[in-house]
Parts: structure tokens; C-alpha cells; sequence
């Protein structure tokens, strides 16, 4: 890492220094990632604790199960992947 690039690269590696072609590969994964919604919670529409936005339960056809998707738990609370790499 050259002097210019220290201090520019974000926690989890994404950063003003990675291409733009990397950044979106990187927000893609992200955005895959999901937690299987618990039994009998299908209808219920849950908040980011982080941003507040709306987190709805699909179907996964492919593993039969209702997820949320882009999300993922951490400390017991379900939030979006996109935010938690942000505060990495």
C-alpha cells in the first residue's frame, strides 16, 4: 500500500482505492446474503434497528423456506448486510 492509499480503504476492504466493478460485486454479495425467517413469522415485516427501512419476508423457492433477504443477525437483531459493512 503506497502512502497515498493509507487511510483510504474502508474496514471490510472496500474503499475509495477498490474499483467501481469491485465495489458492486462486493454490495452484490452482500445484498445475497439473508436469514431464514422463524416459523410463524412469514407475515411480519421487521425495521433495520440501524436505518429503519423495512425488511419483507419472500419465499426462496430453491430452499423452500421464507428469508429475509439482505439481511443478516447480529447481537439477536436482524439488520441489513449493507449497513453492518458500513460500520465495520
Amino acid at each position: 500500500m503506497s502512502a497515498d492509499d493509507k487511510g483510504k480503504r474502508c474496514a471490510d476492504g472496500v474503499g475509495p482505492t477498490n474499483s467501481k466493478a469491485e465495489r458492486a460485486k462486493h454490495e452484490a454479495q452482500l445484498r445475497a446474503q439473508f436469514v431464514v425467517v422463524p416459523a410463524g413469522a412469514e407475515a411480519q415485516v421487521i425495521s433495520c434497528p440501524i436505518c429503519k427501512e423495512s425488511l419483507k419476508s419472500e419465499f426462496l423457492e430453491e430452499d423452500e423456506e421464507w428469508v429475509w433477504r439482505n439481511a443478516m443477525k447480529k447481537d439477536d437483531k436482524v439488520r441489513l448486510t449493507t449497513n453492518i459493512s458500513y460500520l465495520s
